[in-house]
């Protein structure tokens, strides 16, 4: 059985976002600065700035220079995100060779499909509970 998530306690994110990542499991923790910090015991896992579909696809301008510049000296992969208002569908765009070495090209998926892909991200199995939670809609 896997440990019950954190309710939000400041407010400040986008809460259905917020509040659907922790559907994702305990092993799936984010930090949000503007975009996550997708993490595993405290180590970071990948940068992801997440956008609502309707923000429409973009992938330039200086926050992403910057969110690109941040990820590549950390040595750490960069998504762009965009994800469907009712969570079921996840658009993921590779920012950058190390993104790359993850995911070669921008790919669709559907959240089961994204929060594998997550927890591939760390080094890990998604729970077969969260991913059925998931499924079951």
């Amino acid at each position: 059985m896997t440990q019950p998530v954190r309710e939000e306690r400041t407010g400040w994110r986008d809460l259905a976002l917020s509040q659907r990542h922790r559907l994702w499991g305990f092993d799936c923790p984010a930090l949000d600065i503007d975009c996550f910090i997708e993490y595993d015991n405290g180590e970071p896992a990948a940068l992801v700035e997440y956008k609502s579909e309707q923000a429409g696809e973009q992938t330039s301008g200086a926050s992403y220079k910057a969110l690109w510049f941040t990820a590549e000296r950390a040595d750490l992969p960069l998504f762009v995100v965009w994800y469907a208002r009712d969570f079921t569908r996840w658009t993921v765009y590779p920012v950058g060779i190390v993104a790359q070495k993850f995911l070669a090209e921008k790919a669709v998926m559907s959240e089961p499909e994204y929060v594998a892909f997550l927890y591939l991200l760390r080094g890990r199995q998604a729970p077969h509970e969260v991913l059925e939670r998931l499924r079951a809609g």
